[in-house]
């Protein structure tokens, strides 16, 4: 699944070459992804003048001069890919525009492409019920605590609902929780004020350095064949956090384990530390969430 930084680099990206750029030519290659395009996709994207591009969520949105919208999820495995040298056969959308091609590569078509009416975004079901924008000024302190209120949930299940906060992922509200020194399992309800005001700063902190350090290298380069793409670019910041992970994991590793003792617990030899509170989540030796504070 995208995360957010991953959609709003991608969408940055795309932006240089198609903002204010009119679409050629659109051509699909199959009649879906995770559902149908739309039917008059071809039809309203083809000549059309692109007015701006936006995100919501995890969702990468391409508005045009006719009052549409073509909205877009990348899925698993989607990635947008500039004026590649050669075609792939996962490429299954491709726009051209002002001498450029644009394919849309989705190997296992969990993405999707929608077409809304650009004044009929916000009543469009899949972001009806999102939460605001965890970069927007519409997170703030005082509606965590509203939005918590009486939530016996985990503090970091309810940061992952999207209804609560729209686009954030796991990694990303781990770093937030351990930076405000938040126990990920303390109940929504119980996180206190200060706490809260902790928090956000910290959960738009985590996202915009994500991005800047996405961003750098991002995901427009140049290949040996001179030709462009799109890579997923959050991936690079998921190797820093687990570095970063590493280091704190090191650094707190026997006070985390004196703790693991008191519980009767004791650490496996695969992940090195497993412990009833105190736990890292370790998928194939890759580390997706850093140590928190108690």
């Amino acid at each position: 699944m995208p995360e957010l930084p991953e959609v709003e680099t991608t969408v940055r990206g795309l932006a240089r070459f198609l903002d204010g750029a009119r679409i050629d030519r659109l051509v699909l290659n199959r009649p879906n992804l995770r559902r149908p395009f739309p039917d008059s996709l071809v039809q309203v994207m083809t000549g059309a003048t692109v007015t701006g591009l936006s995100r919501r969520a995890k969702y990468g949105l391409i508005h045009t001069d006719r009052d549409q919208t073509m909205v877009f999820h990348l899925g698993m495995s989607g990635r947008w890919r500039i004026d590649p040298a050669e075609p792939d056969k996962h490429d299954h959308l491709i726009m051209e525009s002002g001498g450029h091609h644009f394919a849309l590569c989705d190997p296992r078509r969990f993405g999707s492409v929608d077409l809304i009416a650009t004044n009929a975004l916000d009543e469009w079901a899949p972001f009806a019920a999102l939460g605001p924008e965890p970069l927007g000024e519409d997170l703030d302190p005082a509606y965590l605590k509203n939005a918590l209120k009486d939530r016996k949930q985990a503090i970091k299940l309810c940061l992952l609902d999207q209804r609560i906060v729209a686009g954030l992922g796991n990694i990303y509200v781990c770093e937030a929780l351990w930076r405000a020194g938040i126990h990920p399992r303390k109940a929504g309800g119980k996180v206190t004020r200060p706490q809260l005001d902790r928090l956000v700063p910290h959960i738009k902190e985590v996202l915009t350095q994500s991005i800047r350090m996405a961003a750098q290298p991002f995901a427009i380069m140049p290949r040996p064949t001179e030709s462009w793409a799109i890579l997923r670019p959050a991936l690079m910041f998921m190797d820093a956090m687990e570095t970063l992970a590493a280091a704190r994991m090191a650094a707190s590793s026997a006070a985390l384990l004196k703790a693991g003792a008191a519980h009767g617990s004791a650490p496996s030899a695969k992940s090195k530390l497993s412990l009833p509170q105190n736990r890292l989540t370790i998928r194939k030796g890759r580390t997706m969430c850093a140590p928190f504070r108690q």
